[in-house]
């Protein structure tokens, strides 16, 4: 990556009470850093590589990503940092007295939410027509667009909010990968994975590696039972990291093999 700054604004407010202040696409490596600020509009930032550090009221530190996007309402302190290796994200700020209820009426919380791909077509087409403001009304389709990814996202998939709730989602969705584990779901968060091992035990009163286990087994079961795929190939299906492991759980958990739980399912052999 190289560091690089790109960025459009428009001060035209219109009549609805918000309005697409800016947007734009910075690059930037550390010691660079943008100023620590309080400012008086709603913000986004969408990771697209790197990584980036970023506050929030009660000075938590977050661990931006990929895929990540942090949201700052208006009155907020702005205060984050690029990683060790640079942080390459894409903004867009809504001004306007309402630019607050925008966002809160879509269910879009301050903090950290992991949305995935940024959906850089809609950020470059509000690029484009930003400075003029004839444009402006034309711009809100593809901002409520972004806006509604967020907000999509954040449903069941939190990353700010409860946190073994937002620990328990991400084990939910990655358990199948068998390289998923405490220190996977760790870095995803952006916090030390004794606090995340801390908190899931806490509110569950079982561990990260004993409840991923469980997650593996049960979909093993569900395809031993419901389906003919062969059963070498379950342990891959389900992150299990050997067959061998796959059988030991599985013995373990019902006091049978899977070939004898995949007879008795009618399923043949």
């Amino acid at each position: 990556m190289r560091e690089f700054c790109e960025s459009n604004f428009s001060f035209y407010a219109g009549s609805l009470g918000f309005y697409v202040r800016s947007i734009g696409c910075y690059c930037q490596f550390p010691p660079h850093r943008q100023r620590i600020k309080t400012v008086d509009f709603a913000e986004i930032f969408w990771g697209i590589g790197g990584s980036g550090c970023f506050f929030d009221g009660a000075g938590e530190q977050y661990t931006v990503r990929p895929g990540g996007v942090w949201y700052y309402p208006p009155g907020s302190e702005h205060n984050y940092v690029p990683g060790a290796g640079g942080f390459h994200y894409r903004w867009l700020a809504v001004g306007g007295a309402n630019a607050g209820m925008l966002f809160s009426s879509l269910n879009i919380r301050p903090g950290l939410t992991f949305c995935g791909v940024c959906p850089e077509e809609l950020f470059c087409r509000i690029d484009g027509s930003i400075r003029r403001p004839d444009r402006q009304l034309s711009l809100l389709p593809d901002t409520v667009a972004i806006l509604a990814r967020i907000a999509g996202a954040g449903e069941g998939r939190r990353l700010a909010g409860d946190p073994a709730e937002r620990i328990r989602a991400l084990a939910d969705d990655n358990f199948r990968d068998a390289d998923f584990n405490v220190n996977a779901l760790a870095e995803k968060l952006g916090r030390h994975r004794c606090t995340v091992s801390k908190q899931f035990r806490e509110r569950y009163r079982i561990n990260i590696s004993e409840y991923l286990n469980s997650l593996r087994c049960q979909e093993g079961l569900r395809l031993l039972r419901e389906t003919e795929l062969p059963i070498a190939e379950i342990p891959r299906q389900c992150g299990f990291s050997s067959l061998e492991y796959f059988y030991h759980t599985v013995r373990k958990a019902t006091g049978d093999t899977p070939a004898g739980i995949r007879r008795t399912s009618g399923h043949g052999g």
